[in-house]
């Protein structure tokens, strides 16, 4: 039984980010996600309490797999650079491989209405800034980072360079190859920007 409720809630949170894709938060309306997933509405707030809780399960699903990043960047005590790389390198082969996800980012002024939902996508990303911060303030310690730029500034280039690309690759409509993109770019940025030591 809990293990239904578990893939009914996870049908919904996948047709949410479907819809979000197609036709942008505002177009998100639990009618809309009832007729998908083919329940009535009342079905719905079974396993949802309204559509707000609905929103914040898309920003959890969203945030699942960057915590997973993190995590083995941490666990397998990943040198700075190669943190960096193997971030950048898991999050492109995470959006080519579902490129619905990538709008649930790219409707972020979306969320500025709804206090609770602002708050979660804050949290997401103050999350990965903290944690883009903290490698490169240890290559800086390492000294494999030039510590003539502030960390959190640096923090700041490296993830507006791959957002900024996931955001342009999505608009090409998803043809090309993401992690490609990403790893080109910022391993011209780092390695010819004299932001890392040589």
């Amino acid at each position: 039984m809990q293990k239904n409720l578990i893939k009914r809630k996870q049908s919904v949170i996948n047709t949410a980010i479907e819809i979000i894709d197609e036709l942008g938060l505002q177009g998100l309306t639990t009618k809309e996600i009832a007729k998908r997933e083919g329940v009535t509405e009342p079905a719905l707030y079974k396993q949802f309490k309204n559509k707000d809780e609905i929103i914040l399960g898309v920003l959890d699903e969203y945030s699942k797999f960057e915590i997973k990043i993190m995590n083995t960047v941490i666990e397998q005590e990943m040198k700075p650079l190669e943190a960096v790389f193997y971030f950048a390198k898991a999050y492109g082969g995470y959006y080519q491989g579902y490129p619905q996800i990538t709008r649930v980012l790219y409707s972020m002024d979306m969320y500025a209405y709804d206090e609770v939902a602002n708050n979660k996508m804050l949290e997401i990303l103050y999350r990965r800034q903290a944690f883009m911060k903290g490698v490169v303030e240890e290559g800086q310690r390492q000294e494999v980072m030039d510590k003539g730029i502030e960390a959190q500034k640096l923090a700041e280039m490296i993830l507006g360079i791959m957002m900024s690309i996931i955001f342009n690759w999505k608009i090409e409509n998803t043809e090309s190859c993401l992690n490609d993109k990403i790893m080109v770019a910022l391993k011209w940025f780092l390695r010819n920007s004299n932001l890392v030591e040589k």
